[in-house]
């Protein structure tokens, strides 16, 4: 009898980018705010927590936007950000865009903790 091989998802699956899932999380999730940052999430069947980054154009020109989103994207790739079956979608605000990675990455995490906390 082998041992059961723990399955890992990949980033694609991790990853929400169909338009009518992410339509769906924006009307039936809830949300969390920060200066920084919103996250919109709502539970889900998958064992795994799935991700989306959302940009719009009012937070600068293209390069400052796939900046934003590329560095969001690595900091929810890590194992630790997984936070149970949960779509998220993050949406960075114009402040989000001059902040270090590492405070990026705090202040993101204080949004995810508050997900799994009880109201």
């Amino acid at each position: 009898m082998s041992p059961q091989r723990r399955v890992h998802p990949t980033w694609r699956q991790l990853r929400i980018a169909d338009a009518r899932e992410i339509a769906s999380i924006f009307r039936v999730g809830r949300r969390l705010k920060t200066q920084d940052l919103t996250v919109i999430y709502r539970s889900t069947h998958t064992p795994y927590t799935r991700f989306g980054v959302l940009v719009g154009r009012r937070l600068g020109a293209a390069v400052v936007r796939n900046r934003v989103k590329r560095r969001c994207r690595e900091i929810v790739r890590q194992p630790e950000m997984q936070r149970g079956p949960y779509d998220i979608l993050i949406l960075p605000r114009a402040t989000a865009a001059p902040l270090p990675s590492p405070a990026l990455r705090k202040r993101l995490c204080v949004l995810l903790d508050q997900l799994a906390s009880p109201r």
